[in-house]
């Protein structure tokens, strides 16, 4: 899996992950949310961050529906073909 860099909105040196606060975690939008701190030490800089970039979500997500039309419709296509099967049977046994 990819690792994302993050970049801090302050200084732009690298962050890295904290343990959240109580009131972080209390949060009622808090479950996606991650605490980063900078590690630039004139910066300074801490705070929460979404988990993942919007742009990843959003294709995980779409790629995620993709894959279940993709099954949804692989299951229609073999519907039709044991329904026209088990109609060439019975054409086959009747005559």
């Amino acid at each position: 899996m990819a690792r994302h860099h993050r970049s801090c909105p302050r200084c732009g040196g690298s962050l890295k992950r904290v343990v959240r606060t109580a009131d972080d975690k209390a949060r009622a939008d808090g479950d996606g949310l991650r605490r980063y701190a900078c590690q630039s030490g004139s910066c300074g800089w801490e705070g929460l961050m979404h988990r993942h970039h919007g742009t990843h979500r959003r294709r995980s997500h779409a790629k995620r529906e993709v894959t279940r039309w993709l099954m949804l419709a692989a299951l229609l296509v073999l519907g039709v073909l044991a329904g026209l099967a088990t109609l060439a049977i019975q054409a086959l046994v009747v005559d």
